[in-house]
Protein backbone atom coordinates (compact mmCIF):
# COMPACT_ATOMS: atom_id res chain seq x y z
CA UNK A 1 0.00 0.00 0.00
CA UNK A 2 1.43 3.49 -0.88
CA UNK A 3 -0.14 7.04 0.37
CA UNK A 4 0.54 10.06 -1.68
CA UNK A 5 -0.93 13.56 0.36
CA UNK A 6 -1.77 15.71 -2.83
CA UNK A 7 -3.28 18.13 -0.98
CA UNK A 8 -1.77 19.27 2.56
CA UNK A 9 -3.76 21.50 5.10
CA UNK A 10 -2.77 24.73 5.28
CA UNK A 11 -4.69 26.62 8.21
CA UNK A 12 -7.99 26.81 9.91
CA UNK A 13 -10.22 28.43 12.48
CA UNK A 14 -10.71 27.08 15.84
CA UNK A 15 -14.54 25.97 15.92
CA UNK A 16 -14.46 26.03 19.91
CA UNK A 17 -17.28 24.03 22.39
CA UNK A 18 -20.66 23.66 22.21
CA UNK A 19 -22.95 21.75 20.11
CA UNK A 20 -24.12 24.81 17.61
CA UNK A 21 -20.93 26.19 16.99
CA UNK A 22 -19.75 28.37 13.65
CA UNK A 23 -17.26 25.32 12.25
CA UNK A 24 -14.98 26.22 9.43
CA UNK A 25 -13.13 23.03 7.99
CA UNK A 26 -9.33 22.58 7.35
CA UNK A 27 -8.19 24.61 4.42
CA UNK A 28 -7.56 23.79 1.92
CA UNK A 29 -9.53 19.83 2.43
CA UNK A 30 -6.81 16.92 2.52
CA UNK A 31 -7.07 14.49 -0.56
CA UNK A 32 -5.32 11.35 0.21
CA UNK A 33 -4.70 8.81 -3.52
CA UNK A 34 -3.92 5.19 -2.13
CA UNK A 35 -1.80 2.97 -4.65
CA UNK A 36 -1.64 -0.79 -4.54
CA UNK A 37 1.28 -2.16 -6.71
CA UNK A 38 0.36 -5.63 -7.69
CA UNK A 39 2.18 -8.53 -9.86
CA UNK A 40 2.25 -8.30 -13.61
CA UNK A 41 -0.65 -9.85 -15.53
CA UNK A 42 -3.01 -9.20 -12.57
CA UNK A 43 -5.88 -6.27 -12.23
CA UNK A 44 -4.57 -3.52 -11.31
CA UNK A 45 -7.71 -1.43 -10.68
CA UNK A 46 -8.98 -4.11 -8.79
CA UNK A 47 -8.50 -2.03 -5.28
CA UNK A 48 -10.06 0.71 -6.95
CA UNK A 49 -13.78 -0.94 -6.36
CA UNK A 50 -13.04 -2.21 -2.48
CA UNK A 51 -15.66 -0.81 -0.24
CA UNK A 52 -13.73 -1.90 2.67
CA UNK A 53 -11.44 0.34 2.47
CA UNK A 54 -11.59 3.31 4.93
CA UNK A 55 -8.73 5.98 6.44
CA UNK A 56 -9.25 7.65 9.88
CA UNK A 57 -7.90 11.45 10.28
CA UNK A 58 -6.22 11.94 14.11
CA UNK A 59 -4.82 15.10 15.40
CA UNK A 60 -0.49 15.17 16.08
CA UNK A 61 1.60 17.73 17.99
CA UNK A 62 4.28 19.78 15.45
CA UNK A 63 7.15 17.57 17.31
CA UNK A 64 5.29 14.56 18.50
CA UNK A 65 3.82 11.49 17.04
CA UNK A 66 1.49 11.25 20.35
CA UNK A 67 -2.24 11.52 18.95
CA UNK A 68 -4.48 13.80 20.64
CA UNK A 69 -7.71 11.89 20.40
CA UNK A 70 -9.08 13.90 23.55
CA UNK A 71 -8.68 17.25 25.39
CA UNK A 72 -7.46 18.32 28.75
CA UNK A 73 -11.01 17.44 30.22
CA UNK A 74 -10.65 13.71 28.87
CA UNK A 75 -14.14 13.91 27.42
CA UNK A 76 -14.33 16.70 24.23
CA UNK A 77 -13.25 15.51 21.11
CA UNK A 78 -10.19 17.49 19.62
CA UNK A 79 -11.48 17.00 16.21
CA UNK A 80 -15.17 17.65 14.87
CA UNK A 81 -16.83 16.18 11.82
CA UNK A 82 -15.90 13.92 9.71
CA UNK A 83 -12.87 12.65 10.68
CA UNK A 84 -13.35 9.12 8.66
CA UNK A 85 -13.31 9.18 5.09
CA UNK A 86 -14.01 5.36 2.44
CA UNK A 87 -12.74 5.25 -0.83
CA UNK A 88 -13.75 7.47 -3.49
CA UNK A 89 -12.82 6.31 -7.47
CA UNK A 90 -12.54 9.87 -8.99
CA UNK A 91 -10.16 11.63 -11.88
CA UNK A 92 -7.36 13.41 -11.31
CA UNK A 93 -5.75 16.47 -12.94
CA UNK A 94 -4.24 13.80 -15.38
CA UNK A 95 -7.82 12.09 -16.45
CA UNK A 96 -6.80 8.95 -14.66
CA UNK A 97 -9.02 7.07 -12.41
CA UNK A 98 -7.44 6.52 -8.87
CA UNK A 99 -8.42 5.96 -5.23
CA UNK A 100 -8.67 8.61 -3.21
CA UNK A 101 -9.57 9.64 0.57
CA UNK A 102 -11.04 13.44 1.24
CA UNK A 103 -11.46 15.43 4.42
CA UNK A 104 -13.62 18.30 3.76
CA UNK A 105 -15.63 19.11 7.34
CA UNK A 106 -12.70 18.25 9.43
CA UNK A 107 -12.29 21.00 12.22
CA UNK A 108 -10.04 21.15 14.72
CA UNK A 109 -11.49 23.09 18.24
CA UNK A 110 -8.08 24.71 19.62
CA UNK A 111 -5.50 27.34 18.98
CA UNK A 112 -2.40 26.21 18.31
CA UNK A 113 0.19 24.30 15.63
CA UNK A 114 -0.80 20.53 15.03
CA UNK A 115 -0.02 18.01 12.16
CA UNK A 116 -2.81 15.44 10.66
CA UNK A 117 -2.22 11.80 11.14
CA UNK A 118 -4.33 9.55 8.10
CA UNK A 119 -4.18 5.80 9.45
CA UNK A 120 -5.55 3.48 6.21
CA UNK A 121 -7.46 0.31 7.39
CA UNK A 122 -9.37 -2.42 5.63
CA UNK A 123 -12.06 -4.73 6.32
CA UNK A 124 -11.61 -8.42 6.25
CA UNK A 125 -14.51 -10.74 6.98
CA UNK A 126 -15.12 -9.20 10.22
CA UNK A 127 -12.03 -7.62 11.28
CA UNK A 128 -10.03 -4.48 10.71
CA UNK A 129 -6.79 -4.78 9.95
CA UNK A 130 -4.35 -1.34 10.10
CA UNK A 131 -2.71 -0.80 6.11
CA UNK A 132 -0.64 2.32 6.72
CA UNK A 133 -0.34 5.80 7.92
CA UNK A 134 0.84 9.56 6.30
CA UNK A 135 1.23 12.59 8.56
CA UNK A 136 0.92 16.09 7.05
CA UNK A 137 2.59 18.93 7.23
CA UNK A 138 2.18 21.55 10.24
CA UNK A 139 -0.44 23.97 9.62
CA UNK A 140 -1.98 26.74 12.19
CA UNK A 141 -5.62 26.93 13.99
CA UNK A 142 -6.24 30.70 14.10
CA UNK A 143 -8.87 32.16 16.56
CA UNK A 144 -11.60 33.46 15.63
CA UNK A 145 -10.28 37.09 14.80
CA UNK A 146 -6.99 36.20 13.99
CA UNK A 147 -8.58 33.73 11.36
CA UNK A 148 -7.01 35.57 7.88
CA UNK A 149 -10.37 33.92 5.63
CA UNK A 150 -11.20 30.56 3.70
CA UNK A 151 -9.07 30.62 0.50
CA UNK A 152 -9.97 29.97 -3.54
CA UNK A 153 -10.74 26.12 -3.84
CA UNK A 154 -7.89 24.35 -5.66
CA UNK A 155 -8.09 23.02 -9.12
CA UNK A 156 -8.30 19.30 -7.85
CA UNK A 157 -10.61 20.14 -5.49
CA UNK A 158 -13.44 21.55 -8.13
CA UNK A 159 -12.90 18.74 -10.22
CA UNK A 160 -13.61 16.09 -7.35
CA UNK A 161 -16.83 18.50 -6.70
CA UNK A 162 -17.44 18.20 -10.69
CA UNK A 163 -17.56 14.30 -10.10
CA UNK A 164 -20.15 14.23 -8.13
CA UNK A 165 -18.21 14.68 -4.33
CA UNK A 166 -19.83 16.88 -1.65
CA UNK A 167 -17.27 19.31 -1.58
CA UNK A 168 -17.47 23.27 -0.27
CA UNK A 169 -16.22 25.09 -3.62
CA UNK A 170 -15.36 28.78 -2.97
CA UNK A 171 -14.60 31.26 -5.95
CA UNK A 172 -12.75 34.65 -5.51
CA UNK A 173 -12.02 36.43 -2.32
CA UNK A 174 -16.15 38.03 -1.80
CA UNK A 175 -16.42 41.27 -3.14
CA UNK A 176 -17.44 44.12 -0.94
CA UNK A 177 -21.05 44.86 0.00
CA UNK A 178 -20.29 48.53 -1.77
CA UNK A 179 -19.49 47.18 -4.98
CA UNK A 180 -22.11 44.35 -4.64
CA UNK A 181 -24.91 47.23 -6.03
CA UNK A 182 -24.78 49.18 -9.16
CA UNK A 183 -24.46 53.30 -8.25
CA UNK A 184 -27.26 55.41 -8.03
CA UNK A 185 -28.44 56.94 -10.96
CA UNK A 186 -28.15 60.68 -11.47
CA UNK A 187 -30.97 62.90 -10.18
CA UNK A 188 -32.50 63.11 -13.61
CA UNK A 189 -33.01 59.69 -14.60
CA UNK A 190 -34.25 56.75 -13.01
CA UNK A 191 -36.47 58.64 -10.28
CA UNK A 192 -39.71 58.01 -10.58
CA UNK A 193 -42.77 61.03 -11.10
CA UNK A 194 -43.82 62.85 -8.57
CA UNK A 195 -47.49 61.69 -6.85
CA UNK A 196 -50.15 63.81 -7.92
CA UNK A 197 -51.33 67.07 -5.63
CA UNK A 198 -54.14 66.49 -3.54
CA UNK A 199 -56.50 68.94 -3.94
CA UNK A 200 -57.27 71.21 -0.81
CA UNK A 201 -60.68 72.54 0.76
CA UNK A 202 -62.07 75.57 0.92
CA UNK A 203 -64.54 76.66 2.40
CA UNK A 204 -65.43 79.60 0.13
CA UNK A 205 -64.66 77.05 -3.31
CA UNK A 206 -67.46 77.14 -5.61
CA UNK A 207 -68.79 73.23 -6.86
CA UNK A 208 -67.93 71.39 -3.94
CA UNK A 209 -65.44 74.01 -2.20
CA UNK A 210 -62.36 72.06 -3.27
CA UNK A 211 -59.53 73.09 -5.04
CA UNK A 212 -57.87 72.54 -7.75
CA UNK A 213 -60.01 71.58 -11.31
CA UNK A 214 -62.35 73.93 -13.89
CA UNK A 215 -61.71 77.31 -13.52
CA UNK A 216 -64.22 79.42 -10.93
CA UNK A 217 -66.74 82.06 -12.25
CA UNK A 218 -67.57 85.22 -9.82
CA UNK A 219 -71.14 85.08 -9.23
CA UNK A 220 -73.38 87.38 -10.56
CA UNK A 221 -73.93 90.50 -8.22
CA UNK A 222 -77.30 90.54 -7.77
CA UNK A 223 -80.12 87.85 -8.69
CA UNK A 224 -78.70 84.24 -7.22
CA UNK A 225 -79.83 82.31 -3.86
CA UNK A 226 -77.87 79.24 -2.48
CA UNK A 227 -78.71 75.86 -3.28
CA UNK A 228 -77.54 72.09 -2.68
CA UNK A 229 -77.39 69.97 -5.50
CA UNK A 230 -75.19 66.76 -5.59
CA UNK A 231 -71.82 68.59 -6.05
CA UNK A 232 -72.28 70.69 -3.36
CA UNK A 233 -73.39 74.67 -2.70
CA UNK A 234 -74.21 76.63 -5.56
CA UNK A 235 -75.52 79.61 -6.31
CA UNK A 236 -78.28 79.80 -9.54
CA UNK A 237 -80.82 83.11 -10.60
CA UNK A 238 -83.67 84.29 -9.16
CA UNK A 239 -86.58 83.22 -11.17
CA UNK A 240 -88.01 86.57 -13.05
CA UNK A 241 -90.36 89.02 -10.92
CA UNK A 242 -88.55 87.58 -7.47
CA UNK A 243 -86.87 89.78 -5.38
CA UNK A 244 -83.72 89.22 -3.13
CA UNK A 245 -84.56 89.03 0.30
Amino acid sequence: HSLTLWQQPKHSRMCGFGEKVDRRPVDPPPIIQLEIKMPQGSDESWYLYNPYYFMYATLLLPDSDDELHLLRDGKTRSTTGSIVSSLYRLKDVNNKEGAFFVFPDLSVRLEGRYRLKFSLFEIVNTEIYFCTSICSDVFHVYAAKKFPGMEESTFLSKMFAEQGLKIRIRKDSPVPVRQQFPPAPPPEYGRPPAPPTRPSYRPDSYYGGFSGGAPRTAPPASGWRPSYGPAGPYRQPLPAGEERS
